[in-house]
């Protein structure tokens, strides 16, 4: 039993731990702090300490009788622990982590926040066991709900980091009776998403959550009750998140919950619209490229959902009318191509006054674009 302890806490969860390099690449460069998390609780492809020790652990749990539930046990009281106790406190007595505390280097060094964390990681990871072990799923929501509070609150930006992570791999299949914490779980994500300024690596944790979680149907069908608050909320956040995964998770929305999101429709083509412009005018080209992509990408697979029409057709393309009017302006322009084309395509179809225009503006951008192409081509000769 000792040497399944050490192997457990004092190995896999020591080397598990965050580093302070990793804890200054989430400050420093968020999206490879978050590609490793990710890759961590998945591939294990970087073969770098943290995901050997995560492999070592999953490798323990398969192969070792009892492991898979001495680790969750270990873990769901590790972040009650952390959670409750003052800096350098012991456990109190009779409680499983008071047994471990003085024979184990990992429990009595490590600090709160990193017990936390690293708790937070190894759970995540047992989620793909769960399906056939409901007393881990169980014991794993115990943890979310007892803990909801100081967990969702938590001053640590690695904390939430983490959480946001546990929640990704598990989302799908914990709280599934709780109503509250389902909601409070999407505010969660959602308030994450929109600090992308302020805490990046936070913000893409959340919206990569969200873009994995939305393609389950199981989740799709518990979120179907608030599409409608979220479209409002998606229309707001589009004027401040560049986050690729967002508009991912945007896209799949608007294609999924088609009827569902209508009222918000025309405002979010608004928004879309006034986006692209407003990255074309006031960002530096070499950094906004993605962003105007993203949003015209979501323009499109809205214009492909033909159900909607002609009841909001011409809405939507008096939403859009200022932006191909502005493209035709533009001398240049740094979205791609082979965007404009689609929205041709379908205004082809539609030959109203409006349209017409809409048509031939976007014919005389592709005609513009040809020309400032040849003529590059020709001073380089």
């Amino acid at each position: 039993m000792q040497h399944k302890n050490t192997l457990i806490l004092d190995i896999s969860m020591m080397l598990l731990k965050t580093t302070s390099r990793e804890h200054e690449l989430m400050q420093t460069d968020a999206v490879n702090f978050v590609t490793l998390a990710l890759d961590t609780c998945t591939n294990h492809e970087s073969k770098v300490p943290k995901t050997e020790a995560m492999s070592l652990l999953k490798e323990l749990c398969v192969s070792v009788d009892g492991c898979l539930s001495a680790a969750t046990i270990y873990c769901t009281e590790l972040i009650a622990f952390g959670l409750n106790r003052k800096s350098g406190e012991p456990p109190a007595n009779n409680t499983t982590i008071s047994q471990l505390y003085s024979a184990s280097p990992f429990i009595s060094k490590t600090s709160n926040e990193l017990i936390i964390e690293t708790s937070l990681i190894a759970i995540a990871n047992f989620n793909c066991m769960t399906y056939r072990r409901k007393d881990i799923a169980g014991l794993i929501e115990g943890v979310v709900t007892k803990c909801a509070d100081l967990l969702y609150t938590s001053s640590s930006r690695l904390i939430r980091c983490r959480l946001a992570l546990l929640l990704r791999c598990c989302g799908k299949n914990i709280c599934e009776k709780r109503v509250d914490l389902f909601e409070r779980m999407i505010k969660f994500f959602f308030s994450g998403v929109a600090r992308e300024k302020e805490e990046l690596a936070f913000a893409l944790q959340c919206a990569d959550a969200l873009k994995y979680l939305v393609s389950f149907d199981a989740f799709r069908a518990r979120l179907k009750p608030y599409v409608g608050e979220i479209a409002i909320e998606l229309c707001k956040m589009v004027t401040i998140v560049s986050i690729p995964a967002f508009y991912d998770f945007l896209t799949r929305i608007t294609n999924v919950y088609t009827e569902l999101v209508e009222t918000q429709l025309v405002n979010l083509m608004h928004v879309l619209a006034e986006r692209i412009i407003r990255e074309e005018v006031f960002t530096e080209k070499s950094n906004n490229n993605m962003t105007i992509n993203q949003c015209w990408n979501v323009i499109r697979a809205i214009c492909e959902q033909g159900k909607l029409y002609p009841e909001h057709l011409d809405e939507i393309e008096t939403a859009l009318l200022p932006l191909f009017e502005y493209v035709v302006r533009l001398n240049e322009i740094d979205f791609d191509d082979d965007i404009v084309p689609v929205s041709y395509t379908h205004l082809r179809a539609h030959e109203t006054s409006l349209h017409l225009v809409c048509r031939l503006l976007l014919e005389k951008k592709k005609k513009n674009k040809t020309k400032q192409k040849k003529k590059k081509i020709n001073k380089q000769k």
